[in-house]
């Protein structure tokens, strides 16, 4: 049965705003006893001058809804050529009569489905392909081989190569399915009304066919607008699947327009850095690859602080999204030589900054395949593959802090007290509240000290100043705030803030208005006192003072020794 364009049973079927087929576009219905007519042979004549010349096939199937226990039976298999789509019944008894439709259509699917001059193109057709090898293992064994050159519109659209959008590793504003990828590059969606229908039904409606061909045929409008096919050149994209319907690593494939770098046999000799790639997922969308030392874990909440997302939204990759999104296998994953290599970030961590041998020290990273491996500096591979460095800086929106004050966590109460030492404007929370550091830092126009991801990743959706320190101890965490923020250390011969309340009004007396504020023996020790006007707390130059005013001139010797180096 053969129809034209919008034009099914002699009727034209309207389809509003959405995609239509193009008038040009023939829809052949190739069903029972379609050996003894033209339709079969039509097929069978357009895949073999595709496999000669080469083109593009938009892969779609159809079932009858079912309960979610049960398994589909696959009704209509669609195959979309740029002028023809093709629906195959999948509903032809397999008796003695129908053996030799069988075995035709089984050597054409064959065909097309090995040949690599043909692009497949599916929206989630790994998932269609087990389907259909569920429902017709005996009719169609030809699914049961795999299928070479698969390219995976959904993948596409979920990295966002080709959509309409200001980043593409931000993925954000994009409709989900095949409608929202349709809409995104050709302008108006999918009709999906018919997507639940009955399609065990014979005949099929009008819509159906409709929607059955559009479905096809769409993944090949997409195509040439997103990944024509002049980009020949990225076979990496096309994913080959094994007699199992699993995804195959692309192996050394990556590396065949790779000429920076020379692979290797072997593994790391001893002493060597190992450069280990781990595959994780933020927000479900986004695919991103962090290098790190080999014995080095990644920080899940300085990534999600990086991002701007919770803690939840980062996980790892699981093992079919190695092989799909990173081409390659877990544990063979590299920086270079994966398969959208131009789509996924790649994040370095600070480890890599700090290697024993210095900046010339060469790390071995996998190549994709076990047993292949190449060597280079850290400096030489981020340039390589774009990379940014995580964690650095940890700056979100830098400010001038002289005319501001800081407002640290809760973790943070000890740094607090050493930066009012040295007269630093210095808040921190009377319990864990982000609301009241957030609430703080707007209205007092304070900088955000944190070490913790969420508050970080709360003051980035905010737009608010705020950085993340990456010491563990307060002593250390005052010397990289002093260097970030050029803060003079040691310079005052008195506290220069009270570090209980953070006040800088003191009132200055001697032994004789001291009175019962000191003790005995402090006032035979010491002469000069300071109260503070606020919290009326007593101040004297007694051994923890002179113990802190030498740890803090100690600490502006090595500010000052950063700042020179």
């Amino acid at each position: 049965m053969w129809y034209s364009g919008n034009v099914v049973d002699g009727k034209e079927v309207k389809r509003g705003d959405y995609i239509e087929l193009d008038a040009d576009v023939e829809v052949v219905w190739v069903g029972s006893g379609a050996e003894q007519g033209d339709e079969l042979t039509s097929f069978e004549g357009t895949v073999e001058r595709s496999c000669i010349e080469g083109a593009d096939v938009g892969l779609d199937v159809e079932w009858k809804p079912v309960r979610a226990a049960e398994k589909p039976y696959c009704s209509v298999l669609q195959v979309g050529f740029e002028h023809r789509v093709f629906l195959l019944d999948l509903l032809v008894s397999a008796d003695h009569g129908n053996r030799r439709f069988w075995r035709r259509l089984n050597e054409a699917l064959g065909a097309l489905f090995q040949c690599r001059r043909v692009r497949k193109l599916g929206y989630g057709f790994v998932d269609d392909l087990a389907r259909l090898r569920a429902s017709h293992p005996l009719e169609l064994p030809c699914t049961l081989r795999g299928i070479q050159g698969l390219i995976e519109i959904n993948i596409l659209h979920r990295l966002g190569f080709g959509f309409e959008q200001k980043n593409r590793h931000l993925i954000l504003g994009l409709g989900t399915g095949l409608s929202g990828a349709a809409q995104a590059t050709l302008g108006l969606p999918l009709d999906k009304s018919m997507q639940v229908s009955d399609w065990a039904q014979r005949p099929l409606t009008s819509e159906q066919v409709q929607y059955a061909s559009i479905d096809a045929w769409v993944l090949v409008r997409i195509a040439k607008e997103i990944c024509p096919p002049r980009h020949q050149s990225r076979l990496k994209w096309a994913m080959d699947l094994d007699e199992q319907g699993t995804t195959l690593p692309i192996g050394l494939k990556g590396f065949e327009e790779e000429s920076r770098v020379v692979l290797e046999t072997g593994g790391p000799g001893e002493g060597e850095e190992i450069g280990k790639s781990i595959a994780l997922i933020v927000q479900e969308k986004r695919p991103v690859l962090v290098v790190t030392t080999g014995a080095r874990r990644v920080d899940f909440g300085l990534l999600s602080a990086y991002y701007g997302v919770d803690r939840k939204s980062v996980r790892m990759a699981t093992s079919r999204e190695c092989t799909e999104l990173f081409g390659h296998s877990p544990g063979n994953i590299g920086p270079l030589g994966t398969r959208f290599q131009d789509l996924i970030q790649v994040l370095f961590d600070e480890s890599l900054r700090h290697l024993p041998g210095g900046e010339k020290e060469r790390i071995v990273c996998s190549a994709g395949k076990p047993g292949y491996v190449y060597r280079v500096t850290p400096r030489d591979l981020a340039e390589l593959c774009g990379a940014s460095w995580l964690g650095s800086p940890a700056w979100h929106t830098q400010v001038d802090i002289e005319d501001r004050g800081f407002v640290v966590d809760n973790m943070m109460q000890r740094t607090a007290r050493h930066l009012r030492f040295v007269g630093m404007d210095t808040l921190f929370p009377p319990h864990d509240n982000h609301a009241w550091i957030l609430s703080a830092a707007k209205l007092d126009r304070r900088v955000i000290l944190t070490k913790t991801s969420r508050l970080f990743a709360k003051a980035v959706k905010m737009g608010l100043p705020c950085y993340r320190v990456m010491a563990a101890k307060a002593t250390d965490q005052v010397l990289e705030v002093a260097r970030i923020f050029r803060i003079p250390m040691g310079v005052n011969q008195r506290v220069a803030r009270c570090v209980k309340c953070n006040n800088k009004e003191f009132n200055k007396f001697g032994r004789e208005g001291a009175g019962s504020l000191v003790t005995e023996k402090e006032l035979q020790l010491h002469d000069e006192f300071w109260q503070c006007t606020c919290c009326l707390h007593v101040y004297w130059k007694g051994r923890h003072f002179k113990n802190q005013m030498s740890q803090f001139e100690d600490l502006g010797m090595a500010v000052q020794n950063l700042s020179v180096r």
